[in-house]
């Protein structure tokens, strides 16, 4: 290795030479490369300097500098490490993930913005008391408004909360376990508080919904290794990230059908969600504890 780096300072050396139209520099290269020169205590001195300054990406000296020296030219032609071509990498491949899942939320919320404007989404219902009949009022503007504020803000911070859990696994904080029963019990019930900011508007349910459907790309994303790998991990049990297709993709897909099927209007979404959400959370802690001494008869 020493002798192959006195032979790499010496070819850098050669070439960095301005060229004077002979021959004698070419030879010079051929023979370094063909063995190596002993160095003088001078050279050597400057070889010391010079490789504490070397670059760790600078690896080897292509062999096209040589052609490149010898026909007049003075560029060479340096390769990087594998670990730096990574690093170069990384910034656009964590970047590329995270602008899907913003077009994505885009998408749904701007076609959702056009359906309530088109008058294909129920308004609020108006019932006289003079009379039996109830009304639908158009959705106007500022319910379209008031309600995709509230899709963004619940976005936003459903997304703040994942983020803090998934951070606090990967520092070694909670465990795999703990992180996944924290997104478990406390996603639903805590995106349930969201939901009286809504407009009193019978289509804001669809605007709700976005939240389901845009967290279920996320984890689609997580599972193809397209995304948060961290996300992926924290969510599943034995750290594989095609298990976020599984429990945890179920788990928004039944948020999503509980919004448009029930919303505020009965307590049946509310509760299921809860019983889903909550209860099986935390039926693991709890049954585990003590559930062992408690057994159903027969069991």
């Amino acid at each position: 290795n020493f002798q192959r780096l006195q032979r790499q300072q010496r070819l850098v050396r050669i070439m960095a030479r301005p060229n004077n139209g002979d021959d004698t520099d070419c030879d010079q290269i051929r023979q370094t490369t063909s063995r190596v020169t002993p160095l003088s205590p001078v050279d050597r001195k400057v070889n010391q300097r010079s490789s504490s300054r070397m670059t760790p990406g600078i690896t080897r000296v292509q062999s096209t500098s040589v052609e490149s020296k010898a026909r007049g030219g003075s560029q060479l032609e340096m390769a990087t490490s594998p670990e730096d071509s990574q690093m170069d990498d990384e910034p656009n491949s964590k970047s590329s993930p995270r602008s899907l899942i913003v077009g994505f939320g885009l998408m749904l919320l701007f076609s959702t913005m056009a359906l309530a404007k088109l008058a294909m989404l129920p308004g609020p219902i108006f019932t006289p008391t003079s009379t039996a009949d109830t009304i639908i009022i158009p959705y106007t503007d500022a319910y379209i408004l008031q309600d995709a504020g509230v899709a963004i803000l619940t976005a936003f911070l459903g997304y703040a909360f994942a983020k803090a859990v998934t951070t606090a696994f990967d520092l070694g904080y909670l465990t795999s376990k703990e992180s996944r029963k924290i997104i478990h019990t406390l996603s639903a019930p805590l995106f349930m508080l969201f939901w009286p900011l809504f407009s009193e508007a019978n289509g804001s349910q669809a605007f709700c919904a976005l939240i389901p459907f845009l967290n279920a790309f996320r984890l689609y994303l997580a599972a193809q290794g397209m995304g948060e790998k961290s996300l992926a991990k924290a969510v599943s049990r034995s750290g594989s990230p095609q298990e976020a297709l599984q429990g945890p993709f179920i788990y928004v897909c039944i948020m999503a059908v509980a919004i448009l099927a029930f919303w505020r209007n009965t307590a049946a979404g509310t509760v299921s969600l809860c019983t889903m959400a909550v209860g099986d959370g935390l039926a693991d802690l709890v049954g585990r504890r003590y559930g062992k001494s408690n057994q159903w008869p027969g069991m």
